[in-house]
């Protein structure tokens, strides 16, 4: 057993309860439906799998499955194969149920309790450890739930994302004291615990000693850096950044040492240390081995002297001096015999195992530094970088973070850009407080927008809106789960309503085919014209994204459209805020199409207003 290993996920049978729960979620995913056919929760095999492709052979892999289902089945393994796979979405369909009317939990339950998939895994190999697994799995999802997350496709999208950013969980802990088991883990995680036997494994293993090794090394004491040539491009270790290099070499020295004292202190009877000699990468000879270590144990000194404490690169380096001192190291050869400096009657043996087919390779001869070259430092410091701008300018915006560059479409505002300068980071959009991003029911209003932009985005155009037609649209979106039933409770159907009843509503309605709604897009612009950092370097681009709510396209142009759900009454505020964003917007359909934008018109749904900007001057 390998404690604290952060494999969760890859587990097998993780593997495969993840792939159920996608194909809950969706069964229109080729590689999670596979995965679960194949697994013992329905158990095909690889014949019968290529018989459900021999259906249908350009289709997805579920079209193939339905169409296979649709045939009639001609021979017993096709039979067979038509039994197992009803029986199976019949599960399903339970389970998608389940899953839309319950939390994780049950659904997890239900599961293990009706594939029996609990049951399997505990009869095969290390199946208690599976069991705990699965186990684990329905208190993570309790817990993640606790949090206030909700919902199966939620769930998924969180556990993807962890293994996008190859972050794992831990596996649970299922070692039983009454069965012979080995458990390996760090001497770190081994503090205050005892054990029988212990094998101190690798003790060969170097130090690790990168953080000496960089070209700056940062101390308590300051900061040493390296000095490169520019003419020979060979670096030279300064005298700050040797004294910061043998300070941060005695901490990590002093470190070891405590975990070493930890990792010999652990064994109740019996202690094994494991190592291989080396000399670089390649294994070195036992005589060479004792020689080097009794030449370290030179002295009358109890303590090993400062110098090969010091130079030690793994534990060995501080073991093997201090036996070869020992009685019981006087067999190893006539010329290592020291006296026993202390009186221990430890018993111990040291057995050498030596590989003849490992054959000792040269070296690389090392260069030595020239320690008597004087250059002068102060004009390389003071080298400014030319493209110091380009370092902290972004090249991928959306259209939300630089729409106040484009207020005016004839001029740009370089100076409201400038202020997006910078490297992006995750944590730039703090979480604003509950009071101020919720309604009085607790439902915030970027959750209600987002609602009513689907709402509009998916009603019929080509029949009458009627409050009818309205409520029913969001009732299936609440009921098939597209929409939270709260926040589908609290979008303003009588503003919907009233939109239509406007002239921009009417040609909506009047022009259903030629309305496009929700279009993506990207855009190329040059960074100095939206950056004014960087107006002395042109030729760098800045790729811009958005998606554009609509617009309706016919013989004279194009109408551009952008519905907003903003509380504030101020119209004005509102055009002075959106303007921008708009711009952007016409400008990229200036660019998909060669039809003008005649119009670019903001829906304020809230209060009703319907703001043409291109008539209304406001553009400007």
């Amino acid at each position: 057993f390998v404690a604290d290993t952060k494999n969760f996920f890859k587990t097998t049978e993780l593997m495969v309860m993840l792939a159920l729960l996608k194909v809950i979620d969706n069964q229109k995913q080729d590689i999670p439906l596979v995965a679960v056919l194949r697994s013992p929760i329905v158990g095909l095999s690889a014949d019968q799998l290529a018989l459900i492709r021999l259906a249908a052979k350009q289709v997805p892999y579920y079209d193939a499955v339905t169409a296979f289902l649709q045939a009639e089945p001609k021979t017993p393994l096709a039979q067979r194969t038509h039994d197992m796979l009803t029986h199976f979405f019949n599960q399903l369909s339970h389970f998608r149920d389940l899953a839309r009317e319950n939390d994780l939990v049950t659904l997890l339950w239900a599961i293990y309790q009706d594939t029996g998939f609990l049951d399997y895994v505990g009869g095969t190999p290390g199946g208690s450890q599976r069991q705990a697994n699965l186990q684990a799995l329905i208190d993570r999802a309790r817990t993640y739930e606790a949090g206030g997350f909700k919902g199966l496709f939620a769930f998924i999208h969180f556990i993807t994302l962890m293994q996008k950013q190859d972050q794992d969980l831990a596996m649970p802990a299922q070692v039983d004291p009454d069965n012979d088991a080995v458990k390996l883990m760090t001497i770190h995680k081994s503090k205050g615990l005892e054990f029988p036997v212990v094998f101190l494994m690798q003790a060969n293993k170097h130090f690790n000693m990168r953080d000496q090794t960089g070209t700056a090394i940062l101390t308590k004491q300051g900061i040493g850096i390296k000095w490169l040539d520019p003419e020979t491009r060979v670096e030279y270790e300064l005298p700050q950044y040797q004294a910061a290099k043998a300070a941060r070499q005695n901490q990590t020295l002093a470190e070891e040492m405590r975990l070493l004292y930890v990792a010999l202190t652990r064994a109740q009877q019996r202690l094994y240390v494991v190592g291989a000699t080396m000399s670089g990468n390649q294994l070195t000879s036992a005589d060479k081995t004792v020689e080097k270590w009794a030449a370290a144990a030179e002295g009358e000194a109890r303590v090993l002297a400062p110098q090969v404490r010091s130079g030690a690169t793994s534990y060995l380096d501080w073991i093997g001096p201090a036996l070869i001192r020992h009685p019981q190291a006087r067999g190893l050869a006539e010329t290592t015999i020291k006296p026993a400096l202390v009186g221990d009657e430890t018993e111990f043996s040291i057995e050498i195992d030596v590989n003849p087919q490992v054959t000792p390779t040269a070296t690389p001869e090392k260069v030595s530094d020239d320690s008597g070259t004087m250059i002068d430092l102060s004009a390389w410091f003071k080298k400014a970088y030319p493209f110091q701008a380009a370092t902290t300018t972004t090249g991928f915006q959306s259209v939300s973070e630089i729409k106040r560059a484009f207020d005016d479409p004839d001029t740009i505002d370089l100076v409201n850009a400038d202020r997006f300068l910078g490297p992006k980071s995750p944590m730039r959009d703090l979480t604003a407080p509950a009071f101020l991003t919720e309604t009085p029911s607790g439902i915030s209003p970027a959750a209600i927008g987002t609602a009513t932009h689907l709402l509009l985005q998916l009603v019929d155009l080509a029949k009458p809106i009627t409050m009818a037609s309205l409520r029913a649209l969001r009732d299936q979106l609440a009921t098939t789960q597209v929409i939270a039933v709260d926040v589908a409770k609290h979008i303003d159907l009588t503003a919907l309503i009233r939109f239509f009843e406007t002239d921009l509503g009417r040609l909506l309605l009047a022009k259903p085919q030629q309305v496009h709604r929700e279009v993506p897009f990207s855009m190329l612009l040059p960074a100095d014209q939206v950056f004014e950092a960087l107006a002395d370097d042109p030729g760098e681009d800045v790729l811009i994204h958005g998606i554009i709510d609509g617009y309706v396209s016919d013989e004279q142009g194009v109408t551009l459209f952008d519905y907003k759900t903003d509380h504030n009454p101020n119209t004005a505020v509102l055009v002075d805020r959106y303007r921008g964003q708009l711009n952007l917007y016409a400008q990229a359909l200036q660019d998909l199409q060669p039809k003008p934008v005649l119009h670019r018109y903001l829906v304020f749904l809230r209060t009703g207003t319907v703001v043409d900007l291109v008539a209304s001057g406001a553009g400007k």
